[in-house]
């Protein structure tokens, strides 16, 4: 599996991925989850379908995620 950021400002990020080689099943779905740096124990996380292979993360802080 590939993993890229093509865009990356101060506050979006951009993620885009290639599905698995050799995956293990039938793949339905991909779940994406973040966190902030300087909170241990709130997670944002995000359920994307398979055909859809990028998520945009907004809302950021500069230099805290």
């Amino acid at each position: 599996m590939r993993l890229w950021f093509p865009e990356v400002t101060s506050n979006t990020v951009k993620i885009m991925w290639s599905p698995p080689l050799e995956p293990n099943g039938i793949i339905t779905g991909y779940m994406v989850t973040y966190r902030r740096d300087d909170v241990t124990i709130v997670f944002n996380s995000s359920v994307i379908v398979a055909s859809q292979q990028e998520y945009y993360i907004s809302s950021l802080v500069n230099n805290k995620y």
